[in-house]
């Protein structure tokens, strides 16, 4: 029993090595990489470390992503790399060093390969690239996917072409991918190729991945396949399987590792099984029942989501309040408020709040100035804030 045990452990973490490793920075208040603090650049280049470290096990290179402020223009990755950062670390860190010098940009992406399908002899093609109406997208994946039912889901099972044909998988050799040149095809650029499609389709990011991720579990494939990171150029749309993922936040950025790093600088979330996590300019979001399920026709949400705006005064003194937007209905509000230690410390009476309705905070005389988080839970979204107690 034993050495099963010790069999056991020993599989597990080597089945954790076997997969990409993603990793993903947002920047608050339109700061930029360059206009962090230095304690913020230092807590992300903890995670970068980190993320060099595990670059070891990942033979098939690695890439970095900036998105600009202006992001009308095709965006292309800063890198791409058929070598392990870890063997190419002159390069990986005068880039990452540029990067906090000089980037303008919010939004960062990084990658590491381990190839599971298609060709694995070329620069790491992670994060896939997709431009459509002076957009930028751009996808990371880990996990694999059956290629021949990402066809059938792209094509309506073989009868319409027209998307591959107007938006070809590449084969990195100049093979056709309708024949010899299949066998290149990566299934990731397949996955997202599929969000595209879905994307322009209805004409919103959030109900296209609604649509397509829904379809791929329906055919049985488990979420742990799809931990992936999904950016516009406006916000990162973050999905997968328990803990494929996780997230967060510190005063100046949100980050999302595959793998985070462990220096205690912060507190990091794994994702819930089937959870898609949106960061954005308002902050983070929660949707732990994202996925449809088969045969249900209508969407989750409503085309325009729920947002909550920034509270207000913040910092602030004797009271704190905020409300929300795109509220179609009244809907039920609880809202609780935690140190930084992660207790509970108040919690508001829960209530049917309408669209702009405003809700007010006064703290206890007790509580002392400090840090706290305010965590709304408006029907099924989860909304978090930091806020900020000056007596």
């Amino acid at each position: 029993m034993k050495l099963f045990l010790i069999f056991l452990l020993f599989f597990l973490n080597i089945s954790q090595l076997t997969a990409c490793r993603l990793w993903a920075l947002y920047t608050k208040n339109n700061l930029g990489f360059s206009m962090l603090s230095n304690n913020e650049k230092s807590k992300a280049y903890n995670q970068l470390n980190s993320f060099f470290i595990q670059s070891t096990f990942m033979s098939n290179g690695w890439s970095i992503l900036d998105y600009p402020t202006d992001t009308e223009n095709n965006v292309s990755p800063i890198f791409r790399s058929e070598k392990t950062a870890f063997s190419d670390s002159t390069v990986y860190w005068n880039i990452i060093d540029s990067l906090f010098i000089n980037g303008t940009g919010e939004i960062g992406l990084a990658h590491l390969r381990l190839a599971s399908s298609g060709i694995n002899s070329v620069p790491n093609p992670h994060p896939w690239m997709f431009y459509d109406n002076n957009k930028s997208y751009s996808f990371m994946h880990n996990g694999t996917v059956d290629k021949e039912l990402l066809f059938n889901l792209i094509t309506d099972n073989g009868s319409d072409l027209s998307w591959l044909n107007n938006n070809e998988p590449q084969t990195f050799d100049g093979s056709d991918w309708r024949t010899v040149g299949w066998q290149n095809v990566v299934d990731s650029e397949l996955i997202m190729l599929y969000l595209a499609q879905q994307i322009s389709e209805r004409g919103d990011v959030y109900l296209g991945l609604q649509v397509a991720l829904s379809s791929i579990t329906n055919q049985g494939i488990s979420a742990i396949q799809l931990n992936m990171i999904f950016s516009d150029g406006i916000s990162l749309y973050c999905f997968g399987g328990s803990n494929g993922l996780s997230y967060t936040e510190s005063d100046e950025h949100f980050a999302v590792m595959t793998q985070p790093e462990n220096s205690g600088a912060l507190n990091w979330t794994g994702i819930k099984n089937g959870e898609l996590v949106v960061i954005g300019s308002s902050g983070l979001v929660n949707y732990p029942n994202f996925l449809l399920v088969e045969n249900q026709n209508d969407p989750f949400f409503p085309e325009n989501l729920s947002v909550m705006n920034p509270a207000y005064p913040n910092p602030f003194n004797s009271s704190v309040q905020f409300s929300f937007s795109n509220i179609p209905e009244p809907m039920d509000l609880n809202v609780s408020f935690y140190n930084l230690n992660g207790q509970l410390v108040e919690s508001l009476l829960s209530r049917n709040i309408a669209e702009n309705e405003i809700v007010k905070w006064i703290p206890s005389l007790e509580l002392p100035s400090g840090t706290y988080f305010l965590q709304a839970n408006l029907g099924n979204n989860v909304f978090n804030q930091k806020i900020l107690f000056i007596k």
